[in-house]
């Protein structure tokens, strides 16, 4: 799959892979794109049993911000979480992740979770910065995993 090209803006992800997922998610390029004004920029949210593998992203500008203190996700332009949806679902792993060039301005760092169970590996960052600021009008940074955690 190739996403490149694309202006973007959501009140959720602007891109994501998961969350509802059963099968499997491979060999993905996302490149040359624009975010902006989103709760969330490159989400990978694995809960529901599917594989992420062999995605690549580059070139791209993302800009975040939170919406309200209730909102899951608190404006990561970069999040990657593995976990069980709840105790009959068990998660899929996440594995081979590369970002490359990629610029964030945002109210929030990168969020990379799982366990031990759930494992993401290989997850490679190469000339990626990310410039925080402060939001008075939202509150405190803080991290929300939902949706399922």
């Amino acid at each position: 799959m190739l996403i490149t090209g694309c202006t973007l803006i959501s009140t959720s992800a602007a891109i994501k892979i998961g969350t509802e997922g059963v099968g499997d998610f491979r060999n993905i390029i996302v490149s040359n794109c624009a975010i902006s004004r989103s709760n969330r920029g490159l989400s990978i949210q694995i809960r529901d049993g599917g594989n992420v593998e062999n995605v690549k992203y580059s070139d791209i500008i993302i800009g975040t911000r939170r919406f309200c203190p209730d909102w899951w996700g608190t404006a990561e332009p970069i999040v990657i979480t593995a976990f069980d949806r709840d105790e009959n679902t068990r998660a899929g792993h996440i594995k081979n992740i590369s970002y490359r060039n990629i610029t964030c301005v945002g109210e929030n760092g990168v969020m990379i979770c799982g366990t031990a169970e759930n494992k993401i590996e290989n997850v490679v960052f190469s000339d990626v910065d990310v410039t925080l600021y402060k939001n008075v009008k939202v509150g405190l940074r803080s991290l929300r995993y939902a949706p399922g955690s």
